[in-house]
């Protein structure tokens, strides 16, 4: 057994090249190049980027061509992006706005999210249930409003008062519905919110074995057996913060320790399933000569911001929820991204609803209503920054409409048959930042 978990030295695999790698490497270049568009303190910011994360760039860029070039035959595109370490990103945006209104060269299923441009399902049927577009905007800016609004009369965490701190300053979080937990007789609050009254919202683990001890110690505390990790490689590229993969090698085990105090934890077995996207990974936490089993589900096929969208990628989180929705659960089952609260309050509030739809609580005549007071709920007791981005709430609406029981006659729906692009804000993907008096 191993007294520390090597961090630094364990490889990350490679992320497999594919039609919905566009997808994310897309967004990654986005960060780093500015158009015509681009304001001037967002083109500095990029600007600064290039220059202290110039070799990841770089990187961004080759892959992206190899990408794009691998999706078509057009020469055209091919001229714009010659196999050379110098590869311009002018001509890489104008080679994705090329493959994007190429239609004979681009498969409604290949979910290209360029920079201009994403795919979302066309299905007449469900727009009677899923807000349009327009609505999603309208819906997303009053949710925001009201969060903003409820957060300005309560205190908000503070780092320094955080086990570990908080990854994100400007990410606002409520202190009463801050999980503290038992630390050996001390109470220290975790980076970390109960949602509900079976979910806990917490930021990605960082790469330091004492806040590792603190989670370990926490899920031991709430008889929590389910965690759910929603990070990837990508969510590492930039700063080296977080830990994607905080468990042992299968069949290992590591010594997390502090104060004098330790949990050793053992990979009993992981699961490998390319279909579903999703690893899980069954850990033993030893403590005290007491023992607790805990899984890990570990979809990895969704990028920060942003929400599945190709059909391989909504192929994939629907096998997911679904084996995420049969394990049977004890205590408060753990959620977490990079920041705790994109991709975690937008996987909280489905699974919410699904379980209302079970307790015939949701029908289509409340759908709309119960699905905006759950997130209001969620930022209320996370931060308004929960459920992040119109994409996101938008992927609740489309998703979970078809989770409703059909009218009896009716059909299930069919998976959509073709797809259709809308325009999407040009403005860099950020944090919320509401300047607002600490209390």
């Amino acid at each position: 057994m191993n007294d520390k978990p090597d961090y630094n030295n364990r490889p990350l695999p490679a992320i497999p090249a594919s039609a919905d790698f566009i997808n994310a490497l897309s967004r990654e270049f986005k960060k780093f190049h500015a158009t015509d568009e681009t304001g001037f303190m967002s083109r500095i910011r990029k600007k600064v980027r290039k220059i202290f994360f110039h070799k990841t760039y770089k990187t961004i860029k080759k892959q992206l061509a190899d990408q794009i070039k691998s999706k078509t035959d057009n020469q055209e595109i091919h001229v714009l992006l010659p196999s050379s370490e110098k590869l311009s990103g002018r001509k890489i945006a104008l080679a994705l706005e090329k493959l994007k209104n190429q239609s004979s060269g681009l498969k409604p299923s290949v979910g290209l999210n360029s920079l201009n441009n994403k795919l979302i399902p066309n299905d007449e049927e469900n727009n009677k249930l899923t807000p349009n577009e327009e609505e999603i905007a309208n819906i997303f800016e009053k949710l925001s409003k009201k969060a903003i609004e409820t957060s300005n009369q309560h205190p908000i965490l503070m780092s320094d008062n955080v086990e570990g701190g908080l990854r994100f300053r400007d990410v606002r979080h409520p202190v009463d519905s801050a999980v503290k937990t038992d630390l050996d007789g001390k109470e220290v609050t975790m980076p970390a919110h109960y949602v509900g009254d079976h979910y806990i919202a917490m930021q990605g683990p960082k790469s330091n074995p004492e806040t590792m001890y603190a989670i370990y110690q926490m899920l031991l505390n709430e008889d929590s057996n389910t965690v759910v990790n929603l990070t990837n490689d990508l969510d590492v590229r930039y700063k080296k913060d977080l830990e994607v993969r905080y468990w042992p090698d299968n069949t290992k085990s590591l010594l997390y320790s502090k104060d004098g105090k330790s949990i050793k934890v053992t990979t009993k077995d992981i699961e490998e399933n390319d279909n579903t996207g999703c690893n899980i990974i069954t850990l033993e936490l030893e403590k005290d000569g007491k023992k607790k089993e805990v899984k890990v589900f570990h979809f990895e096929d969704w990028i920060d911001f942003g929400a599945p969208g190709s059909e391989a990628e909504l192929t994939k989180f629907d096998a997911f929820f679904r084996r995420l929705e049969a394990h049977p659960r004890t205590g408060k089952t753990v959620v977490h991204c990079r920041a705790g609260v994109g991709r975690t309050g937008t996987l909280i509030v489905m699974e919410q609803i699904k379980e209302k739809i079970k307790r015939n609580q949701i029908n289509a005549g409340n759908f709309r209503e119960e699905v905006e007071n759950l997130i209001l709920k969620g930022r209320e007791e996370r931060g308004p920054s929960f459920v992040q981005k119109p994409e996101q709430l938008k992927f609740i609406f489309d998703r979970m409409s078809k989770e409703l029981p059909q009218p009896e006659g009716d059909s299930p729906s069919q998976p959509e048959p073709y797809y259709e692009n809308y325009q999407v804000s040009q403005s860099e993907p950020d944090y919320v930042n509401v300047p607002a008096s600490r209390k």
